[in-house]
């Protein structure tokens, strides 16, 4: 125990050294900066999300909750962020240097996570490569700026990252070490990544109806196909994935109670309808507005596939205009798609004009770790944890193939699947290496 806890501090000296003073884009949020810095935006940032934060976490601070007039920012959000944000205010006064603390407390998140991998990396690996591995992904600049630096901070997407990631890792250490509290644990994690940014709950979802789809496949082919050893490692995985999932969908229930109660609808945000009335807009009416970024990430492709759309914005006619014109709108999607992929690191929305050679090595890597998780994953396929990677890899790369179909590009929108990348990368490999030499052992 005292080990672990050597290393949760390690870790956190490491991640708060990292968001306090490693810079790796210039311009960004100063460390002292207050809550009344983000009224106007550009005392702080250009971006107008921190901004729209900002007033929510000053209503949390005055009133408790966000006033009825502000209400359309957690229609648009979920509330975690604005809370949280709120809470360092009580607790250290309006003037507080609120990014400041935010870097402290994240960083205390991501050592979190770095200790849970640790834990699960200590089952398959030596000890020493098991306490290193983990700080491997802080090489690369992005993980350091999306999810530590205050220009990450300030979007509130690195504690969703830091959450989801934990829960990642604590699904297989729950399976390899029997533990409900680990599973139970992982669950309230999976639910916090998404009360602080939405398309985690849409993950959610994902994690869940693929559980479902396992547990079909299992009564209907493997506890009759199988193998002993496959049926005793899917359905030993399958029990903590059941736990987890439902502990997370429990733990969301009561922000898609309130949902209903304000917009007679469970879904979690309505982000959704801007989607649909972006898309529903020409290119001239999207420039007119501001909108030139969303025209860049194929934003409107319902109305450039489909013109009987524009100016429409109904959910129905948006994917009747994706499923009378799908390879049309695919080739809108894939013409972009390397732009955004391999766009450099100060780049929030449109991709950058030009990319270093570093940062472009780098966005190979990323895309080499999502193309060869299954891959290596299969090398693995007999460890049980084989079937927990299995299963939040396909729920991960599926939602994603889903967000960049419907939704408009921006080359954030990518960070957090180059860092999930990576992490997971790491782990299936460590994996895959453990079964290999034991393979080879017993092959002597």
């Amino acid at each position: 125990m005292s080990k672990n806890i050597n290393y949760f501090f390690l870790y956190f000296i490491v991640s708060a050294l990292v968001g306090l003073f490693v810079r790796d884009i210039p311009g960004q949020p100063y460390l002292l900066s207050t809550i009344s810095n983000f009224m106007t935006p550009d005392d702080v940032t250009k971006l107008g999300d921190p901004g729209s934060f900002a007033i929510g976490a000053r209503d949390v601070f005055t009133h408790g909750w966000i006033k009825a007039e502000n209400a359309w920012l957690i229609r648009l959000w979920p509330p975690g962020f604005m809370f949280l944000e709120g809470m360092v205010l009580k607790v250290f006064g309006i003037d507080a240097p609120f990014i400041l603390v935010l870097v402290l407390i994240n960083a205390a998140c991501f050592a979190l996570m770095l200790s849970v991998f640790r834990g699960f990396l200590r089952g398959v690996l030596p000890e020493g490569v098991a306490s290193t591995l983990p700080l491997v992904p802080l090489l690369f600049p992005v993980t350091r700026f999306f999810v530590l630096q205050p220009g990450g901070i300030i979007l509130g997407e690195g504690f969703s990252i830091a959450f989801f990631l934990t829960f990642l890792f604590l699904v297989p250490v729950a399976v390899r070490d029997r533990s409900w509290v680990s599973a139970v644990f992982a669950g309230l994690m999976l639910a916090l990544s998404a009360y602080f940014r939405s398309q985690f709950e849409l993950i959610v979802t994902f994690l869940t109806l693929t559980a479902i789809v396992s547990f079909v496949a299992y009564f209907l082919v493997i506890r009759r196909k199988a193998s002993e050893q496959s049926q005793s490692n899917f359905s030993s995985a399958l029990k903590f994935v059941a736990v987890a999932v439902v502990v997370a969908n429990v733990a969301m229930a009561p922000w898609r109670i309130y949902s209903f109660t304000d917009t007679k609808n469970f879904s979690w945000v309505q982000t959704a309808q801007l989607i649909y009335k972006n898309a529903s807009m020409t290119d001239k009416e999207l420039l007119d507005v501001g909108g030139g970024w969303i025209v860049r990430g194929g934003g409107n492709a319902a109305c450039r596939v489909d013109p009987s759309y524009c100016g429409t914005s109904e959910k129905e006619g948006f994917y009747r205009a994706f499923v009378n014109n799908v390879s049309d709108w695919y080739a809108i999607k894939l013409g972009i798609l390397d732009d955004y992929w391999f766009s450099d690191l100060p780049a929030y929305t449109s991709p950058a004009e030009s990319s270093s050679s570093v940062n472009d090595v780098a966005n190979f890597l990323f895309l080499f770790f999502v193309l060869a998780t299954f891959p290596v994953l299969w090398l693995a396929r007999r460890s049980p944890s084989f079937y927990v990677y299995l299963w939040q890899s396909v729920s991960f790369y599926a939602c994603f193939f889903v967000v960049f179909t419907f939704a408009h590009y921006e080359a954030r929108y990518f960070f957090a699947v180059k860092i999930f990348s990576v992490f997971s990368f790491i782990a299936i490999f460590s994996l895959a290496w453990k079964e290999v030499l034991a393979k080879r052992r017993l092959s002597r």
